[in-house]
């Protein structure tokens, strides 16, 4: 088993996963599944940049728009405490 996938690559290769899985009928099923094999042993051996550009150039060719998970924004805050009225 080789060192540990970061967890911005796991999500974009999750991203790949169920886009596969919504989209078989896709054109460019096997490129991007290619893609993902290539993102995941770039991220694997230390090369995120790399690696994270693959998944998400995966992601495009299955009409999927990735998600970057630095720009999503919870909903709630969970540390801060709520004020009762």
């Amino acid at each position: 088993m080789g060192p540990p996938v970061p967890s911005a690559a796991r999500l974009f290769s999750r991203q790949v996963d169920e886009a596969l899985e919504t989209h078989p009928a896709a054109t460019q099923v096997a490129a991007a599944k290619a893609l993902q094999r290539k993102g995941n042993r770039f991220c694997a051996n230390r090369k995120e940049a790399q690696g994270i550009r693959a998944l998400a150039n995966a992601l495009k060719l299955l009409g999927v728009l990735p998600i970057d998970p630095d720009a999503v924004t919870p909903k709630t805050d969970l540390r801060r405490k709520e004020k009762k009225p």
